[in-house]
């Protein structure tokens, strides 16, 4: 119901402009330029609407100061510890689990049995 309500808010609203454009604006040029000047504003205040939600309140600004402080403070902690870890040469695979199948899929082996299947490791 409301959607129809503002649909048809805006089609009175485009009538009422086309209306008062048609009455006044007698040349096609000084029309042309009413209702350029008219899309211009509507396109303006349409577009420039979100802009006003991202400007920062003081909440903002408190939080944004913090992430920035601690950006500052753990940046090169940061730095040292990629070294480190270069330096260590150390291999990681980056493996969590190692689940091995079998023939039955609802059961989990942690030793392959030996019956002529041989099982495949999956890594999640």
């Amino acid at each position: 119901m409301t959607v129809i309500f503002i649909t048809l808010a805006e089609i009175i609203a485009v009538a009422i402009a086309l209306a008062m454009v048609l009455s006044f604006a007698k040349s096609a040029k000084r029309r042309a330029l009413v209702i350029g000047l008219l899309g211009d504003v509507s396109g303006v205040v349409m577009y420039a609407a979100p802009l006003s939600v991202m400007i920062p309140n003081g909440t903002g600004c408190i939080l944004g100061l913090a992430q920035l402080i601690l950006y500052a403070t753990y940046y090169k902690s940061t730095k040292a510890q990629m070294a480190a870890r270069k330096a260590s040469n150390k291999l990681e695979m980056g493996l969590k689990e190692v689940v091995i199948v079998t023939k039955e899929p609802n059961k989990v082996n942690s030793l392959p049995q030996n019956d002529g299947f041989s099982p495949k490791l999956i890594a999640k």
